[in-house]
């Protein structure tokens, strides 16, 4: 056998092809390729393969239920990132939104106490001033939920800001590890939980509503007008935590903390303004969440929390913990997950779902889809 003969007898192309895929790193041009493109091809990709499973509805039903649960991931990550600590309060801070809510909008609230003393009712805030209508154009709700939203967000950011400095903070100069925190945060959950129940009773709440027809977009896909309304609010939420993190003062300083505390401390800026502006965004975001679900979902109990928290935390691990970006992207993933596992499976397993599919994703990638903080 003349090799020399055989080699030269291989034609050229072949010879050039064999060269370019010799000299070509495959993983290092996958990195290569911009992450907003990576994003919208999968996002194409998994659109076309609903259309052909025929789930498309689910699909997009999964998408809105993943841009709620985004606002509470993005918070709880953006903890993580300057703080370090995995702030287990938070599906109950999203259910405290929900009920700081009621008796603004509520035409009736009942209030309970654990003493056993007589039970009382009273009017809303703005049912007594006459804002009562609801249905307002093609959605169950009314007016007064939009009003509500900034209030509650509000107040729930003055009650993060206390626990802050009244609890977080004194267990961090008295150096206690992350995990006491997080255990702390644990307490606060239960504390939150526990009140909440005392006041309102552990029985459902509602927003007052009225039936409204789905939307029917077309392509086999039929929405309620409220889940397209919520997830619009949801995502411009996120795309104004977006200019915040990029474009404002504020962001950067939150930045450049998340990187590197102890420099950012040197250059001048004020690590304790920082984490109260990070509690500010967080508890903001986690109040419209929980307002936003409640109403989706008609209605909210004081146990809600805790099923929020699951599928929130499974997408801040899955995109990336400490990623504000991939908790967003994460969300959205999980969101789709538990919705199309419906059509095959009895809805109680979606959640095993999700965290089926974050556990593959992180056999692969360990940190997550788009890497997070150690």
């Amino acid at each position: 056998m003349n090799l020399a003969n055989r080699i030269n007898s291989i034609p050229a192309y072949f010879k050039i092809l064999l060269g370019f895929i010799k000299n070509m790193n495959l993983a290092n041009r996958i990195n290569s390729i911009p992450a907003y493109f990576k994003i919208l091809l999968g996002f194409i990709i998994t659109l076309s393969i609903a259309f052909i499973l025929g789930v498309q509805d689910l699909y997009v039903h999964g998408m809105l239920i993943g841009s709620l649960f985004a606002l509470g991931a993005i918070g709880i990550t953006l903890l993580y990132a300057i703080v370090n600590f995995a702030h287990v309060a938070h599906g109950d801070f999203m259910t405290l939104g929900a009920f700081l809510a009621f008796p603004l909008v509520a035409s009736v609230v009942d209030v309970e106490y654990v003493s056993y003393a007589d039970d009382f009712a009273f009017t809303g805030l703005f049912p007594a001033l006459g804002l009562d209508q609801v249905g307002l154009g093609p959605f169950t709700f009314g007016f007064t939920i939009l009003l509500a939203i900034p209030i509650s967000m509000f107040i729930l950011a003055i009650i993060a800001i206390g626990l802050e400095k009244f609890v977080y903070r004194k267990l961090r100069l008295r150096g206690s590890s992350d995990v006491m925190i997080a255990m702390a945060s644990f307490g606060v959950a239960i504390l939150l939980r526990g009140a909440i129940s005392t006041i309102f009773g552990t029985q459902l709440r509602s927003y007052d509503r009225i039936s409204k027809p789905f939307l029917k977009i077309g392509w086999g896909i039929d929405v309620p007008p409220d889940l397209l309304f919520l997830g619009i609010v949801a995502v411009t939420l996120c795309l104004l935590t977006h200019y915040i993190l990029q474009y404002t003062k504020i962001g950067k300083s939150m930045r450049a903390t998340s990187d590197n505390p102890d420099l950012a401390m040197v250059t001048g800026i004020n690590i304790n303004k920082v984490i109260m502006n990070t509690w500010i965004i967080a508890a903001g975001l986690a109040a419209c969440a929980g307002i936003l679900i409640a109403v989706g979902s008609a209605q909210m109990v004081p146990q809600m929390g805790w099923k929020l928290l699951i599928p929130i935390f499974a997408a801040v691990v899955l995109g990336g913990v400490g990623n504000a970006y991939g908790a967003f992207i994460g969300a959205l993933i999980i969101g789709v997950a538990m919705e199309v596992s419906t059509e095959y499976m009895n809805p109680a397993y979606k959640l095993g779902v999700a965290f089926t599919i974050m556990l593959l994703v992180l056999t692969i990638k360990p940190r997550g889809l788009f890497g997070g903080k150690d």
